[in-house]
C-alpha cells in the first residue's frame, strides 16, 4: 500500500514496532455517531416571536459592528455585506399624519415639532424654483486608508 495513489494523493505506509505506537491511539473509536436529541432540534426550529426576533438580530449586529470594529483596530479593510445587510431599513414615518389613528390630523409631539424645527427650507430667487432640503445628520465616513490589491 505504500505510494498508493488514492484520492489524486499518495499514501506513504511504513510498519510501526508496537513499541512506538502511543497507547491512546485509538482510544474513541468504537463510538458511534448519535443523532442530535429531538427536544434540541426542536429547540433550534422552533418559531420565534418577534421580540425574540429582534433580540436575535439585535445581538447579530452588534457582534457584527464589534466585529468590524476589531478589524479596523488591526488595519484590516474589509467590506462584506454581513447582517445588516439583512436586515430591512426602518421606513421614514409621515410628519404630517397621526401615528395612532386613521384620521388627517397632524401629530403635534415634541419629536415631531423638534423634528420640523430642525428642518431648514432654503428659498432661492425668485427666478427660480424654491427647492426644500431637509438637512440630517451627516453618515459616519469610511476609513480612507484602503489598502491596494497588487495586480499580478
Amino acid at each position: 500500500m505504500n505510494n498508493y495513489l488514492l484520492a489524486e494523493r499518495l499514501l506513504k505506509c511504513c510498519f510501526i514496532p508496537p513499541e512506538k505506537v502511543n497507547p491512546k491511539l485509538f482510544i474513541g473509536s468504537q463510538t458511534q455517531f448519535k443523532k442530535p436529541s429531538f427536544p434540541a432540534v426542536k429547540r433550534y426550529n422552533k418559531k420565534r416571536s418577534v421580540q425574540e426576533r429582534r433580540k436575535m438580530t439585535s445581538k447579530l449586529l452588534h457582534k457584527e459592528t464589534h466585529l468590524r470594529k476589531r478589524l479596523a483596530q488591526k488595519g484590516i479593510d474589509y467590506d462584506f455585506p454581513g447582517f445588516a445587510a439583512q436586515v430591512p431599513k426602518k421606513k421614514a414615518a409621515d410628519m404630517n399624519t397621526s401615528v395612532g389613528s386613521q384620521d388627517l390630523t397632524p401629530v403635534c409631539t415634541p419629536t415631531v415639532i423638534e423634528r420640523r424645527k430642525s428642518m431648514k427650507i432654503e428659498e432661492g430667487e425668485e427666478d427660480s424654483d424654491t427647492e426644500i432640503v431637509i438637512k440630517a445628520t451627516p453618515a459616519p465616513k469610511k476609513s480612507k486608508n484602503k489598502k491596494k490589491a497588487k495586480s499580478s
